[in-house]
């Protein structure tokens, strides 16, 4: 019968007068989490994020001298030396043997392509034993998010989403702030508490979000939303937010006391062409020649760009870059990082004022303005558009 590497045995010599004859007792399995010489576990993580990840010792009972990580496909081993403190062996991979815990930490940043491959994790008891390994596998994760800049206002509310589609029963989400190698817990799940003071949890059917109140310059940093499985030893970033903050003095208000950001995008080609005929005439003034201007059939692309107005005030401006306006991308990354923490900073009375665009008004976006208590301004069919009063 094999046993384990994790088994301890004594040998007990017995001594007759013709020979000594070697006999082993076998006091058993020590403490492990395994019962075999090699582990395997799978780790979901998103491209562009940063996973963490935990190699158990295969025998608690057992002290280590050094673990290796090695890399995928054997390219590259990296050395935990170094007991109970972070070690950065590489600009992307950092280490901590935690003694206290019996365990490996593995965290990884930038996730790339490359990077969804098999680790191994090798235990040594000394420097020229046989090592005790443990494999880990990097998969891609189905719910990643885009990455956004979100506005808050000094000292105003400002509230993040993180959504997750994911099995909320067999899941931890939670929120974290980046700092050096890891990413600090700030509220989960499945704290006890959802409010620290200054940064509320409230859970949503899409997911959940948080909201820092009375914002100060100490807020803007990085924040992640992330997911952890309750039976697991991994967690993995969803989406980046990056919180910048501004003073609170680009809030504008009518003089009818009505809160009013006026918003719109517009196209801008980026040479001559853009296959259009400008014609700059006087009221009542036939298109004369004169007033034609025409321009080559050949450019070199254009850009749309959003932005919002108010007396006083300005949203900070947002390119849309590679392709055209949709209503989820008009939700993703207009309404939800630019106009909900500007209304949050202007308070109770805000009013969005936008055309009939077809993504303006397409259900997803009135669903989340509805859901986000912003109210926006009707428009009537054949009104002109904003830019043009």
């Amino acid at each position: 019968m094999r046993r384990t590497d994790c088994t301890a045995k004594v040998s007990v010599q017995l001594v007759d007068s013709l020979n000594i004859t070697p006999v082993y007792y076998w006091l058993g399995d020590c403490t492990s989490s395994s019962k075999g010489d090699e582990v395997e576990s799978e780790v979901k993580g998103c491209a562009g994020g940063w996973v963490e990840f935990t190699c158990k010792y295969p025998c608690t009972d057992r002290k280590y001298q050094d673990i290796d990580l090695v890399l995928p496909k054997g390219k590259e081993t990296l050395r935990s030396s170094e007991k109970d403190v972070w070690e950065k062996k590489s600009s992307r991979v950092s280490l901590y043997h935690d003694t206290t815990n019996k365990h490996l930490r593995v965290a990884i940043s930038q996730l790339g392509q490359e990077d969804f491959e098999k680790y191994t994790c090798e235990f040594y008891q000394r420097s020229v034993s046989s090592p005790e390994t443990e494999k880990v596998d990097i998969e891609v994760e189905t719910d990643c998010q885009r990455q956004f800049i979100q506005t808050a206002y000094k000292p105003a509310q400002t509230t993040i989403t993180c959504d997750y589609s994911g099995n909320k029963s067999s899941s931890v989400q939670f929120f974290c702030k980046e700092n050096g190698f890891i990413c600090e817990d700030i509220l989960s799940t499945e704290s006890s508490l959802k409010s620290n003071g200054t940064f509320s949890l409230t859970e949503t059917s899409r997911g959940f979000s948080v909201s820092i109140s009375n914002v100060s310059s100490h807020h803007a940093a990085v924040y992640w939303c992330g997911v952890k499985p309750k039976a697991g030893s991994y967690r993995a970033s969803l989406r980046k937010i990056q919180l910048e903050v501004e003073e609170n003095t680009k809030i504008g208000k009518f003089a009818t006391g009505a809160l009013c950001s006026c918003t719109d995008e517009s196209r801008f080609t980026l040479s001559t062409c853009d296959r259009r005929d400008r014609v700059w005439r006087r009221r009542g003034e036939r298109s004369a020649a004169c007033n034609i201007l025409q321009h080559d059939r050949f450019g070199s692309g254009s850009v749309m760009v959003w932005g919002g107005i108010s007396l006083g005030g300005r949203t900070a401006l947002h390119v849309l870059a590679r392709g055209s306006l949709t209503a989820i991308r008009y939700r993703d990354e207009i309404l939800r990082p630019l106009v909900r923490p500007y209304a949050g900073a202007v308070g109770p009375g805000f009013l969005l004022m936008q055309d009939n665009a077809r993504p303006h008004v397409a259900g997803v976006c009135q669903q989340f303005l509805q859901d986000e208590g912003i109210d926006a301004m009707d428009w009537p069919a054949l009104f002109p558009r904003p830019e043009s009063n």
